[in-house]
């Protein structure tokens, strides 16, 4: 059971908490979804990168393989935005439940 449910919530605490405390949360960072992946700054995590992505009621999780990001559901314009985002994670195969 925790590899599976208890494990994402933890993990998801933690990062919350992580960028609480290093005043990061305060950074404007802008991602675009394209075709090859997804891009911000001169980064690109392609579609192989992408491991798994979880929706919160919250927000989204998206693992990669080096990196957890966490996007709350003000980070997105509008609601249609976030169902657009995981729409495509979904085309994907990257979203998970």
């Amino acid at each position: 059971i925790y590899w599976y449910y208890i494990r994402w919530f933890l993990r998801k605490r933690m990062i919350v908490k992580f960028y609480e405390n290093s005043g990061l949360d305060a950074t404007d960072v802008v991602f675009v979804l394209q075709d090859d992946g997804l891009h911000y700054d001169d980064t690109l995590i392609d579609w192989e990168h992408i491991q798994k992505v979880i929706k919160f009621d919250d927000g989204v999780l998206l693992q990669t393989l080096n990196h957890t990001l966490f996007f709350e559901k003000g980070a997105f314009k509008s609601y249609e935005e976030m169902q657009r985002f995981l729409s495509i994670m979904k085309q994907h195969n990257k979203l998970q439940g």
